[in-house]
């Protein structure tokens, strides 16, 4: 088992019965953890040591907590940031997730929201991603991730409080291939709706600000990496795989995660993005390692930790965590082929989506260990359902 790493943490918040909470949680865990009262505090510890996740208040002495955590993103891109609060539905909580300035968001009373639970799962998950390992694998290839002019001119507009919804439909309507791509994927059957949706300020009211930036950063990414032209056809068969999958996802969030279907369908799309990166900067060997894979029946993970030092889902989720996504698409990247008994939530929504389609695209005889959720779960129903969308002919606007 690999020994767990240590992180540096920074706790910003000026109120003492807080700092209390995280002091009894972090005392025995051997991180190194700095409190702070305030922004300008942190920032001056911040010129010696870089900060592994910073869990800052939305309300702090010396600034708004927006401002400390955009400033935290521009210059800490590997960090995880986590806003606080205590009113659960705040406006300025979910406002700063969606809008990528913070990954997640916590809420007080303590007990009752969980947020032991919560602070466990981000260090279980930053030690999953290997964001060191990526970020060199990157820039070995020449392939540092820089954030998707689109989703830069988004985000200036909706960090202004009295923004214009057709400032940004404008905005996203001047890139036509981007708008055109983001409206087939809003009215495919991943996202079920009464009506067809007929411009991107009708996409943008359907699906809401979080929801958008992940769309466009997938429909960004396919665009900033494209693929050797030896595994166009490759790219193809991932991106029917993670259509497929979206679809499934949606249908099966609505039993298992309901009212997340969306979330699910998103996060579903997003799964696979470090095997595309694979294909645009090491196309001939991870066709070898493909190859070699379904020779000897080893683990994809294996293989690309070998091949490339890195597997595709520790650099899919490093990209994600980079390009300021929530924590859940985050998560959902990086656990989708973890067991499937150890997730929940979006992540378990998208590896049991992953598992069914698998399947169905590997053929009879091939299976997964989602009969694990058997007993609580339609499984054999999404399995037919997956059978349907990997069949000849189906709906998939990411391949035209």
């Amino acid at each position: 088992m690999e020994r767990e790493k240590r992180y540096c943490v920074f706790v910003i918040d000026p109120d003492p019965d807080t700092i209390a909470l995280f002091r009894a949680h972090f005392q025995d865990c051997g991180h190194l953890v700095h409190y702070c009262e305030n922004a300008q505090e942190a920032f001056g510890i911040m010129q010696a040591v870089y900060p592994d996740i910073c869990i800052v208040r939305e309300k702090l002495s010396d600034m708004d907590g927006c401002v400390a955590l955009a400033r935290l993103a521009r210059r800490f891109p590997h960090s995880i940031r986590v806003i606080s609060g205590i009113e659960e539905r705040s406006a300025q909580l979910m406002r700063a997730v969606a809008t990528g300035i913070a990954h997640r968001h916590i809420c007080f009373p303590w007990e009752r929201n969980g947020v032991a639970a919560i602070l466990n799962q981000d260090f279980r998950t930053r030690q999953r991603l290997r964001v060191k390992r990526c970020w060199r694998f990157l820039e070995r290839e020449e392939l540092v991730p820089v954030f998707p002019e689109v989703l830069v001119r988004v985000d200036e507009i909706v960090a202004r409080r009295d923004f214009d919804m057709s400032e940004l439909a404008d905005v996203i309507s001047s890139d036509p291939s981007t708008a055109a791509m983001l409206l087939k994927i809003v009215n495919s059957s991943a996202f079920p709706k009464n009506a067809a949706i007929g411009n991107v300020a009708h996409a943008l009211s359907y699906l809401g600000i979080d929801r958008l930036r992940e769309i466009l950063l997938f429909i960004c990414a396919r665009k900033a990496i494209p693929p050797d032209e030896a595994c166009l056809d490759q790219a193809r068969m991932i991106a029917a795989h993670s259509f497929a999958c979206s679809r499934l996802a949606a249908e099966i969030a609505a039993i298992m995660t309901l009212g997340r279907e969306k979330e699910a369908a998103t996060a579903a799309l997003l799964h696979d993005l470090g095997k595309l990166v694979f294909l645009a900067v090491r196309c001939g060997s991870y066709l070898e390692s493909l190859a070699y894979r379904q020779a000897f029946s080893i683990t994809s993970a294996e293989i690309e930790r070998d091949e490339f030092g890195v597997t595709h889902a520790e650099l899919g989720s490093s990209l994600l965590l980079w390009w300021n996504l929530p924590m859940n698409m985050v998560e959902a990247a990086a656990y989708h082929n973890a067991p499937i008994r150890s997730l929940s939530g979006i992540s378990r929504c998208v590896a049991v989506a992953d598992r069914c389609v698998l399947e169905a695209e590997a053929g009879e005889g091939t299976l997964t260990d989602i009969d694990a959720l058997k007993p609580m779960f339609p499984v054999d129903d999404w399995r037919r359902s997956a059978a349907r969308l990997t069949s000849g002919g189906r709906e998939n606007p990411l391949t035209n």
